[in-house]
């Protein structure tokens, strides 16, 4: 008797979500006593660790080709599998090896959710969306150890990826300088892991050459990218890339480009058994964030939505990658995720999706509250993901984590300047407003981290200017100066009718300061500390000279009305 038809699980039961899965009546098939494997193949026993392998005992029969899958109506295509318990047995049959080999991580996901080794009488059809699923690591070695590519690789069979491409920019013997010598023992024998590894996982391993900016296009330097070519097959490698992006641009040079790749197509990978034409652009392949840790967000969202598109749900699957790879920071690590790139490239959700920004006007009181708790959320977030056992995370992203925090610290102190703004307290808005300035070096610093690119430093960018234009426009005679700059110092034309001077300093980290004002004729008429960026005083004479004294520089400025 049919239970339920047509049921997606959640992500959380089986990864990837099968398309169909249908659960039958009965008492369910008891495995304690063991299975009997019927490998019709011979390909899968080294898979089933999971289950206790006897003479006797429930039969498990696992088998694919194109006869049987038609005949159990497996669909055709490329990983597609259907996965039947019943009172007869375990029946697993693919489309092809790689799709039986699903068919047993489904059945292994099955006997994990329970315990009692009592499995329901069920049927799983389930096939993938797309036939190509991979990801690049094409980012940088450095911030990755050797274990933490494996674990990616692991993961990305897990969820029944196709492909790992391996192209970093920074392995000496994929670029610069060594592309065209042959790697040493212990980096070859690194790579024989991660082939076995994606092997073992029916994954395809794509190893890339980067030829560097000395690539001369001589007929030495194509004989040294043949042998290269021909020292990687050597140690294993079945399937190649060649990148092209690091050579330098020259007239005609897409044209050399595409002869190149078409002589060694016809030189190296067309005589070679199992050797396909050369990958020669990383488009399609997603190359996730740099870091192991973080890498992995990446994987399970391209992973999931190339699987099953139908039961596909974004934010979940951002959640459940999260509570997997990070769950002691899942809070702070979900706001990171939701404001940077990750969540567009792997997740295919907008950006800053989830909040409202408002105007230096049109908000209420509960928008402004609300907007600004996710602005100290962000503030707080580099903090608070600290807290990652062995900083894993932590580790990976921590330049992001920092910019990011910065960013939040600036969007919490542009909130801060509207209020003061809008309150008419023009002295503390100056306050805020001028510690909230982005200096060069702090640009710079964004720019080689960032986040938040597509709506919250923009939205810190575009209020910046909309709070000062209104400031001049309601503060238009206290600040209509004409500026011009001399020698050491600047002076200002200030409107007759002008009664107060505004002074904005460069005082980010509001370091104590001495100011002294003094009347035309050179007469101090005023000395004082301040530790604020802004200084506001009277123009009682025609002229007022100010200086401003601090550890190292001395600023002066002169008012003339």
């Amino acid at each position: 008797m049919l239970l339920a038809a047509g049921i997606c699980l959640p992500a959380q039961t089986f990864v990837p979500v099968p398309h169909e899965v249908r659960y039958f009546e009965g008492k369910g098939l008891n495995l304690s006593k063991g299975v009997v494997l019927l490998d019709v193949m011979g390909s899968f026993r080294e898979d089933i660790d999971f289950l206790p392998l006897k003479r006797k005992g429930v039969t498990m029969t696992v088998d694919y080709g194109e006869k049987v899958s038609v005949l159990h109506g497996v669909r055709q295509v490329s990983g597609a599998y259907v996965l039947q318990v019943d009172a007869e047995g375990i029946t697993v049959t693919g489309y092809d090896e790689r799709g039986a080999f699903y068919g047993l991580k489904t059945l292994r996901q099955l006997v994990e959710m329970n315990g009692d080794m009592i499995l329901p009488f069920c049927k799983v059809d389930d096939w993938p969306e797309n036939e190509s699923r991979g990801f690049t690591d094409g980012m940088s070695m450095r911030v990755r150890t050797h274990e933490a590519m494996k674990s990616l690789v692991e993961l990305a069979g897990r969820l029944n990826m196709t492909r790992f491409v391996y192209a970093p920019k920074d392995d000496p013997y994929v670029g610069s300088p060594h592309w065209h010598l042959s790697y040493s023992q212990v980096r070859a024998d690194m790579l024989e892991e991660l082939m076995d590894l994606c092997e073992r996982n029916r994954m395809e391993f794509t190893w890339c050459i980067r030829p560097d900016r000395e690539f001369s296009w001589t007929e030495e330097d194509y004989a040294f990218l043949m042998g290269k070519l021909e020292m990687m097959h050597y140690i294993g490698v079945r399937s190649f890339g060649i990148i092209l992006d690091d050579l330098p641009y020259e007239e005609g040079i897409e044209e050399k480009k595409t002869a190149l790749v078409e002589r060694l197509n016809r030189d190296f990978a067309a005589p070679k058994d199992g050797v396909g034409p050369l990958l020669t652009s990383l488009d399609g392949y997603y190359a996730p964030l740099e870091g192991g840790q973080a890498m992995k967000l990446g994987i399970y969202g391209v992973a999931s939505r190339g699987w099953n598109i139908q039961a596909y749900d974004p934010m979940k699957c951002l959640e459940w990658a999260i509570d997997e790879t990070a769950p002691a920071v899942a809070g702070p690590y979900k706001t990171f995720a939701l404001h940077s790139e990750v969540s567009r490239k792997a997740f295919g959700l907008d950006e800053s999706a989830h909040i409202d920004f408002i105007g230096l006007k049109d908000y209420t009181p509960q928008e402004f509250e609300t907007l600004m708790a996710e602005f100290k959320a962000i503030e707080n977030v580099p903090s608070e993901m600290a807290a990652a056992p062995d900083n894993m995370v932590l580790d990976d992203l921590e330049p992001w984590l920092e910019e990011f925090g910065r960013l939040g610290r600036r969007c919490r102190m542009l909130l801060e300047s509207m209020d003061l703004f809008n309150e008419g307290d023009i002295p503390g808005f100056w306050v805020r407003y001028a510690n909230n300035m982005m200096s060069d070096r702090d640009m710079d610093a964004y720019l080689a981290h960032p986040s938040g690119t597509e709506r919250l430093q923009p939205y810190y960018e575009r209020m910046v200017k909309e709070l000062v234009d209104a400031f001049y426009h309601e503060h238009q005679d206290k600040v209509g100066y004409e500026h011009i700059p001399g020698d050491g110092i600047d002076t200002y034309l200030a409107p007759l009718e002008a009664g107060y001077c505004h002074l904005i300093l460069d005082n980010p980290q509001e370091e104590e300061v001495i100011v002294r004002l003094s009347d035309a004729e050179g007469h101090y008429t005023a000395e004082f500390c301040m530790e604020t960026s802004y200084l506001e005083f009277e123009l009682k004479a025609d002229a007022v000279k100010v200086e401003v004294i601090g550890d190292v520089d001395i600023l002066e400025t002169v008012f003339v009305k």
